[in-house]
């Protein structure tokens, strides 16, 4: 398959994925930065940090303020990713757990937390996790921890009309999201 035949078959599967990712609708616009209301400052700064080294962009598209608001909200209304794939509810504890691990390989491998790593040390322990590829692991299988958690930042990176239109493809959602979670 040529490389322009495979961008082709890639950006028609994201569409389709992304058209049937559930809309972020009903939660309260963010029009500025604000403080975590579930997530320590700690938390919400390796959330960000693991998020772009998953996902570039999804730090800027918003995922602490998604996530955050998500856990903040009733287990019932939630649509991270988690929920979908049987982690048992109250999914704070599941998040908590995941950034405090991701955290901990930071310190026991550089001395340092996630969010004060350089991009190749980033790199490097992102290849561990998803391979799972980790000791001493706290939290869920590490491997499952990285999908989840990307799930969630291709969702707020991508799940958009600014990500559609990043990605090329011509947004078309059955309900508009009301929630711009960069602010």
């Amino acid at each position: 398959m040529s490389a322009i035949a495979r961008r082709g078959f890639l950006k028609g599967v994201m569409a389709g994925a992304l058209v049937g990712a559930p809309a972020i609708a009903g939660l309260p616009a963010a029009t500025a930065p604000r403080p975590p209301r579930f997530l320590t400052s700690h938390e919400a700064q390796t959330l960000a940090a693991v998020g772009e080294a998953l996902v570039p962009g999804s730090a800027k598209a918003g995922l602490v303020a998604y996530v955050d608001a998500q856990l903040a909200g009733p287990a019932e209304r939630s649509m991270l990713m988690g929920k979908y794939v049987g982690v048992t509810p109250p999914y704070g504890a599941f998040y908590q757990r995941m950034l405090a691990a991701f955290d901990a390989l930071a310190q026991r491998t550089h001395e340092r937390p996630w969010a004060r790593l350089s991009t190749a040390e980033t790199r490097a322990l992102i290849t561990r996790v998803a391979a799972g590829d980790v000791a001493d692991w706290t939290a869920a299988p590490a491997a499952f921890c990285c999908f989840v958690l990307r799930a969630d930042a291709v969702d707020v990176t991508y799940g958009t009309p600014q990500g559609f239109e990043a990605l090329g493809i011509p947004y078309r959602a059955h309900i508009m999201p009301s929630t711009d979670w960069a602010g």
